[in-house]
């Protein structure tokens, strides 16, 4: 089920369907999650940032998992954000198709 890539901060982008304030950065699928079972946290695995959330939920076969990371865009820009997840080493998993 999909492939797992290191993505570095030259090649970074919040998503196509990030909004005027929160910059998106999608790590899985939503699809790969069960229905109203995503919700938001300030802390993934210890790490934490101000202006970060992190959006989790249930695996449709089990176990929590990161699905996105948000950053609030008055405090972190596009670049900002790349050098950020590069440096927490947050990898993308079967991002599927943006709408």
């Amino acid at each position: 089920m999909g492939y797992t890539f290191k993505v570095y901060a030259e090649s970074f982008k919040f998503d196509p369907n990030s909004t005027v304030n929160e910059g998106r950065y999608r790590v899985r699928n939503p699809i790969e999650f069960q229905k109203d079972r995503i919700w938001s946290e300030d802390d993934w695995k210890g790490i934490k940032a101000d202006g970060v959330r992190y959006i989790v939920g249930l695996l449709k076969d089990g176990g929590k998992a990161l699905q996105a990371v948000r950053f609030k865009k008055d405090k972190w820009t596009e670049q900002r954000a790349g050098d950020w997840i590069k440096n927490q080493d947050i990898k993308r998993i079967s991002v599927g198709t943006f709408r």
